[in-house]
This record gives C-alpha cells, sequence and structure tokens, in this order.
C-alpha cells in the first residue's frame, strides 16, 4: 500500500513496473470466465507500466496527488500473432486527511477520497491485434487507512466503498454496444511490512473487493447478469524490497489470486493459473 501520498510539500513520485500475466478473463456476456493464457491459445501478455504521482502537502495532515499513468502492452498468441500498444491509463485524484495521530495504544487513522477518470485507452483482445489499457468506467472510493508500528514491523490497512459509473463496451466479434454497469464494491486490504537490514525489507499484503450486485450488461432492451464478475476477488501479495536511498527503491512482487468470482469456486492447486509477477522500481524528486 503506498503512502507517498503523505507529504510535507511537493513531492513527485516515479515508477516503473514490468508484469507478466499467466490468465485472462474471456468469454460471452452472460458467461465470462477466467481461464489460463494457454488454454485460451495465448503465449504471453505483459504490461510496463509507468505512473507519475505529484503529490502535495497542503496543510498538516492533508495532503493532495495526481496521478497520470501511462502503460505498455504486449501479447502474443500460439498462432504466431503479435500486439503491441501503448497508451494513456486511468487518470486518479486523491485527497487524504488525517484526523488521529498514532500513538502507544492506537494507530494513526486518515479520511481518503480518490476519484479515477475513464480515461484508459480501449483496444480489443490480443487475436484480433490489440489489447486493453486502463478501464473505461469513472470510479469514486471513499474510505479509511491506517497505520501502527509493532516493534520494528508496521501495519497498514484500508476500508473503503467504491462507486462506478455505467459506460458502453463493445465485446470482441460482436457489432453491439453494451451498457456496462459493474455495481458498487466493498474494498478491504492488509499489509504488514518488516526491516530485515536497514536496506533489505520484506511483506505481505492481502486484497480484496465484493461487489454489492451482480454485474450487468444491457443492449437492445435486454440485461445480461455476468455470472463471474472479474471484480470480486481476495489476492495475497508477498513483496521484497530494497532501499537503495530514502528517494529510491527496488521491489519485486507476486500477486496470487485466491478467488475471482463469489460464483467460482477453486482448489488450491489453481493458484498457479491466477498469478501476476512484478518487478519495479521508484523514486522520490
Amino acid at each position: 500500500m503506498d503512502n507517498t501520498i503523505k507529504a510535507e510539500s511537493w513531492q513527485i513520485d516515479c515508477q516503473i513496473s514490468y508484469s507478466i500475466a499467466t490468465q485472462t478473463l474471456t468469454g460471452t456476456p452472460g458467461n465470462m470466465q477466467w481461464k489460463s493464457l494457454s488454454d485460451v491459445g495465448i503465449d504471453y501478455f505483459t504490461y510496463l507500466n509507468l505512473p507519475i504521482k505529484i503529490t502535495y502537502g497542503l496543510a498538516q495532515g492533508l495532503s493532495f496527488r495526481l496521478v497520470v499513468p501511462y502503460a505498455l502492452f504486449s501479447g502474443k498468441t500460439k498462432a504466431g500473432q503479435t500486439s503491441t500498444s501503448n497508451g494513456l491509463g486511468n487518470i486518479e485524484f486523491e485527497g487524504l486527511y488525517s484526523f488521529l495521530k498514532e500513538s502507544s495504544n492506537f494507530p494513526s487513522l486518515a479520511a481518503l477520497l480518490n476519484v479515477k477518470a475513464g480515461t484508459g485507452k480501449k483496444m480489443s483482445e490480443i487475436a484480433t491485434g490489440e489489447g486493453m489499457i486502463g478501464t473505461r468506467s469513472t470510479d469514486i472510493t471513499l474510505g479509511f487507512v491506517s497505520e501502527k508500528n509493532i516493534g520494528k514491523a508496521k501495519a497498514k490497512a484500508f476500508l473503503g466503498y467504491l462507486m462506478t459509473t455505467p459506460y458502453k463496451e463493445r465485446p470482441s466479434g460482436s457489432a453491439t454496444d453494451f451498457d456496462i454497469n459493474l455495481t458498487d464494491q466493498v474494498l478491504y486490504a492488509l499489509g504488514v511490512y518488516y526491516p530485515m537490514t536497514g536496506e533489505l525489507e520484506i511483506g505481505g499484503e492481502v486484497w480484496g473487493a465484493t461487489s454489492l450486485a451482480k454485474e450487468q450488461w444491457s443492449a437492445g432492451g435486454a440485461t445480461m447478469d455476468i455470472s463471474n464478475s472479474n471484480r470480486d476477488y481476495l489476492m495475497f501479495t508477498p513483496l521484497l524490497a530494497y532501499h537503495l536511498s530514502d528517494a529510491m527503491s527496488i521491489r519485486g512482487s507476486a500477486d496470487f489470486v485466491l478467488s475471482k468470482s463469489m460464483a467460482t469456486t477453486m482448489s488450491i492447486w489453481d493458484l498457479l493459473k491466477f498469478t501476476t509477477y512484478s518487478v519495479g522500481a521508484s523514486f522520490n524528486l
């Protein structure tokens, strides 16, 4: 969980991350399913993410941040088709107000507002020579962030409510635009970080999202429920960070998705099909 939003004055944080995915969402409206890339005839998906975060501490305990992401998508099918696309992701505006300082008995507590614009560049699937960067909906998240030092370790927690706006989408192979309603969600996260040395840090994060209703696609007066929503998940992320200095660090992580949908059950042996591996670096100016 990012803590760079807390700034005393101007701060610019640049991050670079490279991710390799092992599964993808495929199917038709009303029957979307997560499958391994190999099962759908794809060799690989990779993403190179370059977000720039500009943070300003307006007053004591009050910070604002603008996130401008740029991403490059690359993929290859087993039939030899390749795709490389790049573009602007979802621009975000975030505000954080810290109203309770950490003490020996209580953690710190802050209120958060995040607005993510639907500016993600849309492209279709790799099979047709294109990919997707970002999302099309505009999302508003209200929540609380908490931190507590426990000996040498640090724990962080987040609880929030995500509101989305409907948008139009045209699935691959369809000549019709669909109105997509993603429904609201409850978001939660918990992270624990421990410094092994002055430079090396290990940690783990658990992320989760639960939709409050089924995702719906509508077209021509007909409405379809999406039985396997890709927006419901529980994910565990072990990570390793090496801090070169106060302003620069290198990080490696893997996202293990434990559940992709309340309508889907899977065993522990399915975990490797639902994993994204990432390496990255960040530095502050």
